[in-house]
C-alpha cells in the first residue's frame, strides 16, 4: 500500500462505516411499515364504519318515511359502492404491494 495502511484495518472500518447506515435503514423501513399498517387499519375502519352506518340508515329511513327511503339508500350505498370501496382496494392493494419488496 502507498500510505502504508493494513487492508485488514481498511476492511474492518468500512465495515464499521456500514453498521449505522443499516441501522437507520432498519429504523426508516420499520417507521414506513408501521405508517403503512395505520393508514390500512384507518381505511378498513372508515369503510366498516360507512358501511354500518348504511346497513342501520336504510331500514330506519324505510321504517320512518316511506316515500323517500329508496333514492336516499339507493344513494347511500352507491357513495359506499361507487367511492369507499375503491379507495379501500387501492390502499390494500399499495399496502401488499409494498409488503412484498
Amino acid at each position: 500500500m502507498a500510505d502504508g495502511a493494513d487492508p485488514d484495518t481498511l476492511l474492518s472500518q468500512l465495515r464499521a462505516l456500514r453498521q449505522p447506515a443499516q441501522a437507520v435503514q432498519q429504523v426508516t423501513q420499520a417507521q414506513i411499515d408501521e405508517d403503512r399498517r395505520w393508514i390500512a387499519k384507518l381505511m378498513l375502519w372508515t369503510f366498516c364504519i360507512a358501511s354500518g352506518v348504511v346497513l342501520v340508515a336504510i331500514p330506519i329511513l324505510a321504517a320512518t318515511d316511506t316515500a323517500q327511503w329508496e333514492p336516499v339508500s339507493k344513494s347511500m350505498l352507491a357513495v359506499v359502492a361507487q367511492v369507499l370501496l375503491p379507495v379501500v382496494t387501492l390502499v390494500i392493494g399499495f399496502y401488499f404491494r409494498n409488503e412484498q419488496r
